[in-house]
């Protein structure tokens, strides 16, 4: 089900390499949430855990190797050197099944668990569809035809957008279809999946995600993981891989960490929760009280798009505005698993650090992940408002 280590996206590579230089010594936990609450089939565990045990044999090849080397200039010839030695370790893997509720928990070195999690969402998501025997999916030749719709729809709107559709997607084979549709199109950036990218001839697209800001959390408090989390990882790429994911403990609150000398270094921001026009105001009213020209930075938008989102956000785009920053869209879902079935919504997020909890609040009320309490009183520090979400636990 997953044949290569790089059937995986950017950014747990582009985290994992500064995992080694900064922090070899972490030692974290992650938690698999489904937020639909979907009953399993029975055997569904064992047949997953099969698959986990499979990778055991994933080795990045010298072609895989010589791929990254030419196209992630930011990659060390140390960290590909250690990427060429990586073997994924099933033993880190726990998976549970108690009736229809699926539990998976990942456990050790974070230098070494960081690259479950996306191949993990993959294979539970293909499995689930080929298990779950009441929907049936459309026909290849009907999928074509509604990526081949949906890519028309895209260039009539001159939509520049990538591929961010592998943790949830219908399988490898539909992602692989879809892909090859748009591959031809100057409206198409690239894909997250950097098995694709080398299949297809793409660019890889991705930088961090909420992991690398939860970790500062859970190691040095809430109030100093936006600057650390930023600081450090410019440390490590000095001006490359410049979007920052902005809502890991709220975008309002990120932006007191996003000072002058951050906005200026780097390229943009990434959207990924919250309503977007308001989040777009907010980013523009940010930069130019620091005298930055909007117009020099991009907006990544990622939160759950379709259509009728871009579409939205296009049309508040297009109303005459003197400062607007570039603007690209990153779609998951809606491009690997629109195929006549209900897709799983389901993420692993990291739950512990050197076994501190972890916590993310985000911009959507009811998406904050962790315990209750330390929700509360990660908002409580950080002076935020709102309730605990509904992914809390205990």
């Amino acid at each position: 089900m997953i044949t290569t280590i790089l059937d995986n996206d950017l950014y747990k590579f582009t985290m994992q390499q500064a995992v080694c230089q900064l922090y070899p010594d972490a030692e974290v936990e992650y938690k698999f949430i489904d937020r639909g609450s979907t009953s399993y089939p029975e055997g569904f565990a064992e047949a997953l855990q099969m698959r986990v045990d499979a990778m055991e044999d994933l080795a990045l090849t010298a072609e895989e190797q010589k791929f990254l080397r030419h196209n992630c200039p930011y990659f060390t010839p140390f960290y590909l050197s250690y990427l060429r030695g990586y073997r994924f370790l099933p033993s880190d893997v726990c998976i549970r099944q108690h009736g229809g509720n699926l539990t998976v928990t990942v456990t050790g070195p974070w230098f070494r668990t960081i690259l479950w999690e996306v191949p993990l969402l993959a294979m539970i998501s293909e499995l689930y569809f080929i298990m779950d025997k009441s929907q049936k999916k459309d026909s290849m030749q009907k999928i074509a035809d509604t990526a081949t719709a949906k890519l028309k729809r895209f260039e009539d709107m001159d939509i520049r957008f990538a591929d961010f559709g592998t943790r949830r997607r219908y399988s490898w084979s539909v992602h692989d279809l879809v892909i090859s549709i748009f591959v031809n199109s100057h409206n198409f950036m690239g894909s997250s999946n950097l098995a694709m990218c080398q299949r297809h001839g793409l660019k890889p697209s991705g930088t961090q995600a909420h992991e690398w800001f939860m970790f500062h959390g859970a190691r040095f408090g809430y109030k100093m993981a936006n600057k650390l989390a930023l600081s450090r990882w410019a440390d490590v790429y000095k001006g490359a891989l410049g979007i920052a994911l902005t809502d890991t403990y709220e975008t309002g609150h990120f932006l007191t960490a996003f000072d002058g000398r951050m906005s200026r270094l780097y390229d943009g921001l990434r959207h990924d929760s919250g309503d977007p026009i308001t989040f777009t105001k907010e980013v523009i009213s940010h930069y130019m009280g620091y005298r930055i020209d909007p117009r020099s930075k991009t907006i990544v938008y990622s939160d759950g798009l379709n259509l009728d989102k871009i579409r939205a956000i296009e049309y508040w785009y297009g109303r005459p505005l003197l400062f607007r920053p570039h603007r690209r869209y990153g779609v998951g879902t809606y491009l690997t698993n629109d195929v006549g079935v209900t897709p799983r919504n389901i993420v692993i997020k990291m739950s512990r650090a050197d076994n501190r909890p972890c916590v993310k609040l985000s911009d959507d009320k009811g998406k904050a992940t962790g315990y209750a309490e330390n929700i509360k009183l990660c908002k409580d520090v950080l002076k935020r408002k709102g309730g605990v979400g509904a992914e809390a636990e205990g």
